[in-house]
């Protein structure tokens, strides 16, 4: 939507009354006005030496953190399965493996370079878009529920067209509180400051640079997607994982179906399932500690804390009981403190990212991702020979086990 447009549709909603906004106005409209802030005296003289400093306004109906809670529930939701959407593509790349390269004559390294880059790609996208959100906009890539449903909700740049409809309006000049210091960059230097600016961040902040690294090591040697199994894997020469080693465990060892075998992950899901009603109190925690203006980004951090014990707990009793010789049930429970103690880590991790970084959040959370998708995409690449999950197994079970 340009500026000129904006501006109309500023006008005549500023005409209104009403303290609400039509959700059209929220999706077409970033500098909608109602009639409220656009007769708002904003601190400053209009003037480009001396300009009105514009922000958020008392009740202010665009404001992002205003919205009713039925209204974040519903966006944050469309946003979580449109992400649980690109993840599970992942499986049906996978789980025709043996078809796949029977069909197109493939060896088993060529197969899984074909995950290796669907992997990279979320490795390769948020160098490009992510940062571009701290200074613009970018849509179409979501699905169009997402397209049709979720507004735009990033502060800085709804302040930064608020300042631009109310100038057009006014005839003043307004710019906006969070760049009033700022001058208006160049394109080539919006990209440059774009491009470089994960980097910057990854290898110039300690705190973000060990944490990726960490959540690169869960996603690539823990649960980055692994290419279904073949008849080889009884030899050790595939890739042993803790969710590649469930195919192996459950169907090759205890001769369940592909079928019945993908009941194997309810352990898991019952752990995420955990870890989810863990937060809820925990966020009612960090709440308490908001009201007494006593909050700092680690206070977040509490959660990973409990999450990086019980991960390698459920490793290890994985890795202890999955023998045959074992109850099913024993591997499934194990693999429960897994799944609780990922969500508690990711979650804290990616909140307190974002809270010790603010604006510039989403350039860190790019660099994270960045990390983490190629680690795990070319991880594949080069331990086929075996990890040090199937070693310590084989080395504890006397190569009873996988």
């Amino acid at each position: 939507m340009s500026i000129e447009e904006d501006h109309r549709a500023s006008i005549k909603t500023a005409e209104k009354s009403s303290m609400t906004i039509p959700h059209t106005h929220l999706m077409l409209h970033h500098g909608v006005l109602d009639a409220h802030t656009a007769k708002y005296k904003f601190p400053g003289s209009g003037t480009q030496e001396d300009p009105y400093i514009v922000g958020w306004v008392e009740n202010d109906p665009r404001n992002p953190l205003h919205f009713n809670d039925s209204r974040k529930w519903l966006w944050s939701l469309l946003m979580a399965l449109a992400t649980m959407a690109v993840a599970l593509t992942t499986s049906a790349y996978t789980a025709p493996a043996k078809e796949l390269k029977a069909d197109f004559g493939i060896s088993q390294e060529v197969f899984e370079l074909g995950l290796s880059l669907f992997v990279l790609g979320f490795a390769v996208g948020p160098i490009f878009w992510a940062p571009l959100s701290e200074i613009a906009i970018l849509s179409g890539t979501m699905c169009i529920l997402v397209a049709i449903i979720v507004p735009e909700t990033y502060g800085p740049f709804l302040l930064k067209r608020r300042a631009q409809a109310l100038s057009k309006l006014t005839g003043d000049v307004h710019v906006s509180k969070l760049n009033k210091n700022e001058l208006e960059p160049t394109l080539r230097a919006k990209l440059k400051i774009a491009l470089s600016r994960p980097w910057l961040m990854l290898f110039h902040e300690p705190i973000v640079l060990i944490l990726t690294v960490y959540l690169a090591l869960l996603y690539g040697t823990v649960i980055a997607p692994i290419p279904a199994i073949d008849d080889s894997v009884a030899d050790g020469n595939q890739l042993y994982m803790f969710f590649g080693a469930f195919p192996i465990v459950y169907q090759t060892h205890r001769g369940w179906s592909e079928g019945i075998s993908g009941l194997s992950f309810c352990g898991i899901a019952l752990g995420i399932l955990l870890g989810i009603l863990y937060m809820f109190p925990e966020n009612t925690r960090y709440q308490k500690i908001v009201d007494r203006n006593e909050e700092t980004p680690e206070t977040r951090l509490p959660p990973s804390i409990v999450g990086s014990i019980a991960i390698p707990i459920s490793i290890f009793w994985f890795a202890w009981s999955n023998s045959p010789t074992v109850h099913w049930i024993v591997s499934i429970a194990a693999q429960v403190p897994f799944g609780f103690g990922f969500v508690l880590v990711y979650i804290s991790v990616q909140e307190y990212l974002v809270d010790a970084y603010t604006v510039y959040a989403a350039s860190v959370l790019a660099a994270n991702t960045i990390f983490r998708s190629a680690f795990g995409a070319v991880f594949p690449l080069f331990t086929n020979v075996g990890s040090l999950l199937s070693t310590f197994i084989d080395s504890v079970t006397d190569g009873r086990n996988v």
